[in-house]
């Protein structure tokens, strides 16, 4: 079964109560949403759109930004494409494929790059991440950011905590990254980027920006 096949198979029936259950757990959306500041016209783009959430959360705070979306699930980006429309915005411009897989500029046309990527909670179901988050800051503008949500190492909670997390996530066929943050520290040494982060919750979940043109990590 490729992965294509997996994500449709996992999500045919969870896609439409996604966005009510994984509130829940899917701790950090909002901070990174949040941090965002794109000026008028930004090109931003989310690897694992999903439903669409994310995106629809930015686009009615700045409608005048252009908005991507890639999902391996040709299900998911029908959702995210019925979400906009029933909110009377223009859907963002989808694409099915693997993150890994693709060159972004070329995929969605975009020649100049990206002024924000976005991945939420997507690198813990990606096969092949690290190679999906070079391609990342590969597609980035010259002053572009990448910035990442997802689960953390919890190493600020009860091993027993832990255990049940991990053993239930595995379920939805998501899987520890915690080397995360090394990985995208060394993607922000090697581009000359900026690179910082911050807990959410004891280190349940990550948010984590690289930003191109300021050569700094903390």
């Amino acid at each position: 079964m490729s992965h294509n096949e997996l994500m449709d198979k996992t999500y045919r029936f969870q896609r439409y109560i996604y966005d009510a259950t994984r509130k829940y757990f899917l701790l950090g959306r909002d901070r990174l949403i949040d941090s965002l500041e794109p000026k008028p016209g930004a090109r931003i783009l989310e690897v694992g759109v999903g439903t669409g959430r994310n995106l629809l959360c930015l686009a009615k705070k700045y409608p005048e930004c252009t908005y991507y979306g890639l999902d391996a699930s040709s299900l998911m980006l029908e959702t995210a494409k019925t979400l906009f429309t029933k909110k009377g915005l223009t859907p963002p411009k989808l694409k099915e494929a693997l993150a890994e897989k693709v060159d972004y500029r070329e995929l969605f046309d975009v020649p100049e790059g990206f002024d924000y990527i976005i991945f939420s909670y997507a690198i813990s179901m990606i096969p092949a991440w690290e190679e999906s988050l070079a391609r990342g800051v590969e597609a980035l503008s010259p002053h572009g950011t990448l910035s990442v949500v997802d689960f953390g190492d919890q190493a600020g909670h009860p091993h027993i905590f832990r255990t049940f997390l991990w053993k239930w996530l595995g379920f939805f066929h998501v899987h520890k990254r915690f080397s995360l943050l090394g990985s995208l520290e060394g993607l922000a040494i090697k581009a000359r980027a900026h690179f910082e982060y911050e807990s959410v919750v004891r280190n349940y979940a990550w948010v984590a920006h690289v930003q191109l043109g300021q050569e700094k990590t903390s």
